[in-house]
């Protein structure tokens, strides 16, 4: 859907940059799926969740802006680990579902 940029935040510190690609922004379809994900991720909260800090759904280039949290890409970090990838989506799913969990897959 687009590119995402560590980007520095204007009081300082970092923070993640989606940009939405040209093609999908001249989408008036995707333009509303976009829209309603960035309404419901700033209603989403909890441990394992970024917080959403700011979102423009009807810039000419749309954009979201998130908490920067540190970690290689989703490949590269889902098989760094000596843990098995099922424990890792387990433990995901967990932490998803309970906001007060600290997010580490199950023993």
């Amino acid at each position: 859907m687009g590119v995402v940029y560590l980007a520095a935040a204007p009081g300082g510190g970092d923070v993640a940059l989606k940009l939405i690609r040209p093609d999908l922004a001249s989408d008036a379809d995707f333009r509303s799926r976009f829209r309603r994900e960035v309404d419901a991720g700033r209603r989403v909260g909890g441990l394992c969740t970024a917080r959403y800090l700011d979102a423009d759904t009807k810039a000419d280039q749309p954009f979201l802006v998130t908490e920067y949290v540190p970690g290689g890409t989703s490949p590269t970090s889902w098989h760094s680990t000596a843990r098995s990838p099922t424990s890792r989506l387990a433990g995901l799913a967990v932490g998803l579902a309970e906001p007060s969990s600290p997010c580490t897959p199950p023993a």
